[in-house]
């Protein structure tokens, strides 16, 4: 989120909103797979809340409105990946749309 400091021309807004969702995506996509990895499923749990919070958690310090709404759809992401972690995969691409 840093690294935001300049005006973004709208292309490069369009570019990144459908970049940013593209792993999420790519999780509901291998999700059979998923579910014989009993313990990835636990590692991508753990990643998506700790990035939830600690992204929340950051951006409510921030002073810079962009920076806050990176840290926000930063923290939108972990919450994604951490219903995919769960095996709620339908939430999880409702909340992406």
């Amino acid at each position: 989120p840093d690294a935001m400091a300049g005006p973004t021309p709208v292309s490069a807004l369009i570019h990144a909103a459908t970049m940013v969702t593209a792993g999420v995506f790519v999780l509901i996509r291998i999700s059979p797979l998923l579910e014989f990895a009993t313990f990835g499923l636990g590692i991508i749990t753990f990643f998506g809340i700790f990035t939830a919070f600690f992204a929340s958690s950051i951006g409510l310090f921030q002073n810079d409105l962009k920076k806050i709404i990176a840290y926000s759809t930063c923290s939108q992401l972990g919450y994604m990946v951490f219903s995919c972690g769960l095996s709620n995969y339908s939430l999880s691409l409702f909340h992406l749309t």
